[in-house]
């Protein structure tokens, strides 16, 4: 589905609900429905696989997180941050240089 479509479907769930003041609600079909899932549960994996990567790292280092430290990364939910501190994990110093 491109851009424009997801643009037409939003507009027309949008204005279907307004007309209908809430009576009528857009639900998606289940083949998308079914892929926002498999999104989310790949997405899921993805951040579970660098906290855990993240975790040996800093053990095999002998860099055990503190309490906090150890909350701060099991609740982390960007990728993003996640690689970052993986990579600064190989050369930092201490636990907390690696979770800047």
């Amino acid at each position: 589905m491109g851009q424009a479509d997801r643009f037409a479907k939003q507009t027309f769930a949008e204005e279907t609900e307004r007309v209908t003041h809430g009576a009528v609600v857009w639900v998606d079909p289940p083949e998308i429905r079914l892929e926002k899932v498999k999104q989310e549960l790949i997405q899921g994996a993805r951040l579970e696989e660098a906290r855990s990567a993240l975790h040996n790292v800093l053990a095999g280092r002998q860099l055990p997180p503190s309490a906090d430290e150890s909350a701060q990364i099991d609740t982390c939910t960007d990728l993003r941050t996640l690689q970052r501190w993986l990579k600064q994990s190989i050369v930092a110093n201490s636990t907390s240089e690696a979770l800047r």
